[in-house]
């Protein structure tokens, strides 16, 4: 399962596109109670590889996070403890390290202060005008998503502080407020229930790197992780996940790099044959864009997978 944020419903976003990253506190406790009630085992990522390798009878599930937020620790850790349900938290290091803006979040907050931007980045100049109603800026939003994701690290970053500058939003400030800082992620590596993983340096699409900025992402991160957190990384999870951000030639590097696991977000139940994928995982993603059970028992039941895969198992 691939989740990214749980918090109190007052505090989410009023944007439907972040807003769909974000569990209340009562939905994953009601998405908790549902998986004991159905019997599923909830194990940790340590333990895949083995369930694939030697399937019994008994179902199970793994929860995951993405992103490195600070409510991993404030809201979701008390609410597994209460379960004794383990959980993995994907960190992307930039973001931790504050060198990488949180853009979605960042530009949530200059389309909140204004309704047009203009502003010279990446060699063009560029100009958006949105309207103010929640469904115009959620459409800016999406519009302006798709620009940034096809950028590097460098360009995407240029963009973003180009257009944070005329809306006077501090990226950095929104990075602070959201993500663990390294002590805060010392204490969440250090509960028994957690695995932390890797999610890359910059959280680019990895697909529109080169082949050796791949790598320098997959092997960085997990080299900066295991030095600030004195545990070894071996889990990772794609940014963004999708069929389009990552494929073969990113699994491969993942092997490479020596992870165990590498996870995407493309939908799919697990199946035996994922043993020989395990730099390929499909996960379910289960958010605040819908109720939390109905949404992974459709998932669970393999309905909704089948239809978006074409009745074929990924990968």
């Amino acid at each position: 399962m691939c989740l990214h944020r749980v918090l109190p419903d007052a505090e989410r976003s009023f944007l439907p596109e972040n807003r769909a990253l974000e569990l209340t506190d009562a939905g994953l406790r009601e998405l908790l109670a549902w998986v004991r009630k159905r019997g599923l085992d909830a194990i940790c990522l340590n333990e895949v590889s083995g369930r694939l390798e030697r399937p019994g009878k008994r179902r199970f599930v793994v929860f995951t996070f993405d992103d490195g937020y600070r409510d991993n620790l404030t809201h979701a850790l008390p609410i597994f403890r209460e379960f004794g349900v383990p959980f993995a938290v994907n960190i992307t290091t930039g973001f931790i390290s504050r060198s990488e803006p949180v853009w979605w979040y960042v530009i949530e907050r200059v389309l909140a202060a204004r309704q047009s931007a203009e502003f010279q980045a990446c060699g063009e100049k560029w100009n958006f005008a949105w309207s103010v109603d929640v469904q115009g800026r959620d459409t800016m939003l999406q519009i302006l998503a798709r620009k940034i994701r096809a950028f590097g690290p460098a360009a995407r970053n240029e963009f973003v502080q180009a257009m944070c500058a005329v809306a006077d939003v501090d990226a950095k400030q929104v990075g602070e407020e959201l993500i663990l800082s390294w002590n805060e992620a010392k204490k969440l590596a250090d509960d028994p229930l957690v695995t932390i993983g890797a999610h890359t340096v910059t959280h680019c699409q990895l697909s529109a790197l080169t082949q050796e900025e791949v790598r320098r992402e997959l092997a960085e991160s997990r080299r900066v992780l295991e030095t600030e957190l004195g545990r070894s990384v071996n889990h990772l999870a794609y940014p963004f996940g999708g069929k389009s951000a990552a494929g073969p030639r990113e699994y491969e590097i993942a092997k490479e790099c020596g992870y165990g696991t590498a996870v995407t977000t493309c939908c799919a139940n697990l199946f035996r044959e994922h043993e020989r994928h395990l730099c390929s995982l499909p996960r379910i993603g289960v958010g605040g864009g819908y109720p939390p059970v109905s949404r992974f028992r459709n998932m669970e039941s393999g309905l909704i997978p089948a239809v978006e895969n074409r009745l074929k198992r990924f990968p």
